[in-house]
């Protein structure tokens, strides 16, 4: 129990480094280049963000390979790659279309923190569905490709959806 506890946390300590690291080096540097008045930023910035989930993705299937021992580090490398930066990519261009159909054209009857609570829920659970699907595909077994989609995907809106509902009974909007 306590081995399966410790590579438990080993695996959601390296997808907090190498995927939510890797995702604000990203947006840092999407940032930055924004400041310096650069044409087309946004594709550029898109690009950028896409490049480092990629490189993020990879490295944290390389983690993943070493911490479970599984011996085909290059394919959870490239699962992890091909299927986290576009899926980052992938919502947040859904999440900007839902955005702007639902609150700049009001469209949505919800308070807009409970409106955002639900995209970014439904946002995350898609990223980490695909994730754990593209990890299953990776292992050669569709019955774990539909449990680390099915699960995976729960456990990282719950993840995101608990945090945020707690701030909001706090008061913090």
């Amino acid at each position: 129990m306590a081995n399966e506890l410790n590579t438990m946390l080993k695996g959601a300590g390296s997808a907090l480094l190498f995927l939510v690291g890797f995702l604000l080096i990203g947006f840092v540097i999407g940032f930055a280049l924004s400041e310096l008045g650069i044409h087309n930023v946004e594709v550029i910035g898109f690009g950028i963000v896409l490049l480092v989930c990629l490189m993020g993705g990879a490295l944290w299937g390389r983690a993943l390979a070493q911490i479970s021992g599984y011996a085909d580090v290059r394919a959870l490398m490239l699962a992890n790659s091909v299927s986290y930066g576009p899926a980052v990519i992938l919502v947040a261009f859904g999440l900007g279309e839902l955005e702007r159909l639902l609150v700049e054209q009001s469209q949505s009857s919800l308070p807009i923190n409970i409106l955002f609570e639900v995209l970014f829920t439904t946002g995350t659970f898609v990223i980490v569905a695909l994730n754990g699907l593209a990890n299953g595909i990776a292992l050669k077994s569709g019955s774990m490709a539909a449990r680390l989609a099915s699960l995976g995907g729960l456990a990282g809106a719950l993840g995101f959806l608990i945090p945020t509902l707690l701030l909001d009974l706090a008061g913090r909007r």
